[in-house]
């Protein structure tokens, strides 16, 4: 398929004339998704047919759906095409991500605290995949504890007394870290994931993802799980044959 397909079908799916999609500054299109038709242009509207900001919006969108060759670095794509990611990860409705969410270990507990602490609960799923591979017991060397790796001190920040092994409380605490990773570097996700790795000193520091081997693999493989747990949402949605048509 080529772009101008996507464009056209992207438009049929957000409802939207001639593939228009309308966005402005600091507002992202997932609420296009689910919005009613748009009615027609008063005179001397601009002109039907996607802009060209509009047009690489809806075509990084396409890449993020379909493309399941892996990224050589997924940190600079989020980046490079953030538009698309933020549309790309906010299009599942919560049905969806809760079905998809509730078929791995520990699903419920993930969803649960997602829901509660404003974390989408496919991205700890990724992370707790990536931290400990669902093991509840796991201990690092350097005394990370359970399925989110959770240092005891950093537990002692948001749940003191309570034991940071506990899944629940382990899960809680980690989500929290990562909320306020989050604030801290502006929703920046590939930053805030290697502050929960590295420590936000560090990403300070180099003003970036640190030179480390170990946290660059680690914010790559949570990125490249999120990925493919967004992706089989998008195709778990059941509203996608629009998206497959003839060359």
């Amino acid at each position: 398929m080529s772009s101008p397909t996507y464009l056209h079908l992207f438009g049929r799916a957000l409802g939207v004339r001639g593939a228009r999609v309308l966005f402005a500054a600091g507002v992202f299109l997932a609420a296009a998704l689910v919005s009613p038709p748009s009615s027609p242009d008063p005179a001397g509207a601009r002109p039907a047919g996607p802009s060209a900001d509009e047009a690489r919006v809806l075509d990084d969108l396409a890449v993020w759906v379909f493309d399941d060759e892996a990224e050589d670095d997924l940190a600079e794509a989020v980046l490079d095409r953030q538009l698309g990611f933020e549309l790309f990860r906010s299009y599942a409705d919560d049905e969806v991500r809760r079905a998809l969410v509730t078929t791995l270990p520990h699903g419920e507990l993930l969803w649960r605290t997602g829901q509660r602490w404003g974390v989408d609960p496919l991205l700890l799923a990724a992370m707790v995949e990536t931290e400990s591979g669902f093991d509840a017991e796991a201990v690092s060397l350097q005394g990370a504890l359970g399925l989110m790796q959770v240092l005891p001190e950093t537990a002692d920040l948001f749940r003191p007394i309570a034991d940071p092994i506990e899944p629940a409380v382990n899960v809680e605490v980690g989500a929290r870290y990562l909320v306020s990773q989050l604030k801290l570097f502006d929703g920046d996700l590939p930053l805030a994931l290697a502050a929960y790795n590295a420590g936000p000193g560090n990403v300070i520091r180099f003003a970036g993802i640190p030179p480390f081997r170990e946290t660059r693999r680690y914010v790559r493989r949570v990125l490249a799980n999120y990925v493919g747990h967004l992706r089989s949402s998008w195709r778990d949605s059941g509203d996608l044959d629009w998206l497959v048509v003839e060359s």
